[in-house]
């Protein structure tokens, strides 16, 4: 039975250089084809391009999605810094975003437009019948495919034929272009009643492929544990065991081409558990194997922008670029599950990395002295306590790795080697 809840009407329309697709002619030609969302009969953001991969991928779990972007694809690139925040309730999806998306105008130069928009933009709820949604996006994308115009481009920038043909918000999460798994796509959505998605659809736990004493076990320890996930004090270590719960699913039934992830609501400012803003987690079947080599020999930290970062690398030598990301801002995708809390200290650590001030770049004057000594002290505390993280890393990973600490690029302030294997 639905939920009582007044429906918004969803709507996406596709146009050929501004004119609709279906008033084109069907031999004509076109530069761009480019689409809109249309909502209760109005257009919404015009002058936005719609990401229709971020849409449809919004289709099958909760979460930020960047549904409206700019022209090439970057959504900053447009004073787009906020995504539309998508909530799943049984046949529901809820739309929660600041209007207009943008905050490019609304300051006396790029630096004070987003807090000019937060305070002047207005929060917009939607709630749209998950069934029509997904039905009304269906037929779109097949009219889209069937109309023999073939465009020199499609809207935003690196988006292909291919990736409209494989488009399909009734298939699997894993044929959305650029998800980077096979097989079903498992949710646990623990703040809201321990509910699982499958695919996008609200799955009982007696519909899983797991064995009833697990099942057994998920739903007593839920159950017995649930006043702790509203405890400050109790929360991470909840979330803790509860990853460690869902990680035994794989033992007890669940294939090992399912993935699956731990949905969890953020703590705001206030300490208050944030229902619009969703932590996504991944249970990776690779944590089983615990005394396994991990793929790299080496394991790198570092923080980048007020941001840490801890990627794998198959050398101990500093590189411009990296690749093969262990965690970045709670991304998981080899086999080393970071502890809750160490990742709290490790995002704390990173937002505090020092700048160096103007004036220290070791002009012949005392200010400029004074600066460069004050610089250097700053990153030599700083550079300390991420070694010491580091190590409690390479506790962490054992023999399977050798953690690396590389200073920061921002640093010029320090002669510290730009990489130190703490490991050894």
């Amino acid at each position: 039975m639905l939920a009582t809840c007044t429906f918004n009407d969803f709507d996406l329309r596709f146009f050929a250089d501004g004119t609709p697709l279906d008033e084109a002619a069907h031999e004509s030609t076109a530069e761009v084809i480019h689409q809109r969302i249309w909502i209760d009969g109005r257009p919404v953001e015009q002058g936005h391009p719609v990401d229709l991969i971020s849409l449809v991928r919004s289709l099958y779990y909760p979460g930020e999605f960047y549904i409206f972007t700019c022209g090439c694809g970057n959504a900053g690139c447009a004073g787009i810094w906020d995504g539309v925040l998508v909530r799943h309730e049984p046949h529901i999806v809820r739309w929660r975003l600041r209007r207009p998306v943008s905050s490019e105008g609304f300051g006396n130069d790029f630096s004070d437009d987003y807090e000019q928009w937060k305070g002047r933009s207005e929060w917009i709820e939607y709630a749209f019948d998950r069934d029509i949604m997904i039905a009304t996006i269906a037929e779109r994308l097949a009219a889209v495919r069937r109309h023999p115009m073939v465009p020199d481009g499609y809207s935003p920038y690196g988006v292909e034929r291919r990736h409209l043909e494989a488009l399909d918000p009734r298939g699997r999460l894993c044929d959305v272009p650029w998800e980077d798994h096979d097989g079903p796509s498992l949710f646990f959505l623990a703040d809201e009643s321990h509910r699982f998605l499958l695919d996008g659809r609200f799955v009982a736990h007696g519909e899983l492929p797991i064995s009833e004493a697990y099942r057994r076990r998920l739903a007593n320890w839920l159950e017995g544990n649930h006043a702790r996930s509203r405890e400050a004090g109790q929360r991470l270590a909840w979330l803790e065991e509860l990853r460690a719960l869902l990680l035994d699913a794989y033992r007890n039934g669940l294939p090992r081409d399912f993935a699956l992830w731990l949905m969890f609501w953020q703590v705001d400012e206030q300490g208050r558990l944030d229902v619009w803003h969703v932590e996504k987690r991944t249970i990776n079947v690779e944590w089983l194997n615990t005394f396994a080599p991990l793929p790299f020999p080496f394991v790198c930290l570092a923080a980048d922008h007020s941001c840490f970062r801890l990627w794998m690398d198959h050398s101990p030598e500093a590189k411009e670029s990296h690749s093969n990301f262990i965690s970045q801002g709670g991304r998981s995708d080899v086999p080393l599950m970071l502890p809750f809390a160490l990742e709290e200290e490790l995002s704390r650590w990173a937002e505090e990395e020092p700048t160096t001030s103007a004036d220290g770049t070791g002009i012949a004057s005392n200010e400029g002295r004074d600066s460069a000594n004050a610089d250097a002290v700053r990153w030599a505390r700083f550079h300390q306590e991420g070694i010491q993280l580091a190590e409690r890393i390479q506790a962490l990973v054992g023999t399977r790795a050798t953690v690396v600490y590389e200073r920061s690029w921002s640093d010029t302030a320090t002669n510290l080697p730009r990489r130190i294997a703490v490991g050894r």
